[in-house]
């Protein structure tokens, strides 16, 4: 489990303006809970240090945005690491 809360930005650039997200302070920050699981495996050679190969996805269980901001469907990450 994963959670983030992110505030708006204070202050702004006069020269930046518009109803984009970026450029209005309200339309930043939010909340997310996400639930992730992976699985790891190692890889042994004879003569070698093991290579780890791993692979974690997840999914928010709760998130709230301020303003109109891209929500997060799902995710993925992978690693593949060795030593020498």
């Amino acid at each position: 489990m994963a959670a983030t809360i992110w505030e708006r930005i204070y202050g702004h650039d006069v020269l930046i303006w518009g109803a984009q997200q970026g450029t209005v302070p309200d339309y930043q920050g939010g909340e997310r809970v996400k639930l992730l699981g992976g699985l790891e495996y190692l890889l042994k050679f004879e003569g070698m240090k093991p290579i780890r190969l791993a692979v974690e996805a997840g999914a928010p269980v709760y998130q709230r945005l301020n303003g109109p901001q891209l929500g997060q469907s799902w995710e993925l990450n992978t690693a593949l690491t060795f030593g020498f």
